[in-house]
């Protein structure tokens, strides 16, 4: 038909979810390429009429180069410290500190978690915790009877 299975790879990709063009900037945002956002493109119905292009400018009908099959698939369910997880990360402005981002996404997120239902919450990490970590480490340290000495 005139088109390879990475071409119609590419394409399907790129009228699905759109497909990366470059990276930039010193966390490598990738900057995406993809169709304009319309109901219909996240419609799975519409993968039975979607139609490719071939290199000579020709379409075809993603019907007549496979068969399109919708079907729900169970999700990655990620875990940590063995629960179901869902973890958000996020960059800050470099003129803010991440404890005070913290303090005010803590305040922020307060409404939600008293409305979780049992078993469910809402746990800080990033630096955080890890500063949480290394404070238990030195305080268990320094509570022992082997405490740092300063000499000058």
């Amino acid at each position: 038909m005139g088109l390879s299975s990475n071409e119609a790879s590419n394409q399907i990709a790129f009228l699905l979810t759109g497909v990366p063009v470059t990276k930039f900037g010193k966390t490598s945002v990738r900057l995406m390429l993809s169709p304009a956002l319309r109901d219909e493109s996240l419609d799975p119905i519409k993968l039975l009429n979607m139609t490719l292009s071939t290199s000579g400018g020709r379409s075809v009908p993603l019907s007549q180069i496979g068969k399109v099959e919708i079907r729900e698939e169970e999700p990655i369910l990620k875990r940590r410290d063995r629960m179901p997880t869902i973890t958000v990360q996020c960059d800050i402005d470099d003129a803010l500190q991440p404890p005070e981002v913290t303090t005010e996404l803590e305040k922020s997120f307060q409404p939600v978690r008293d409305k979780l239902p049992a078993g469910y919450s809402i746990n800080v990490g990033a630096n955080t915790e890890e500063s949480a970590k290394a404070n238990a480490a030195l305080g268990s340290y320094l509570s022992g009877d082997d405490r740092l000495a300063c000499s000058s």
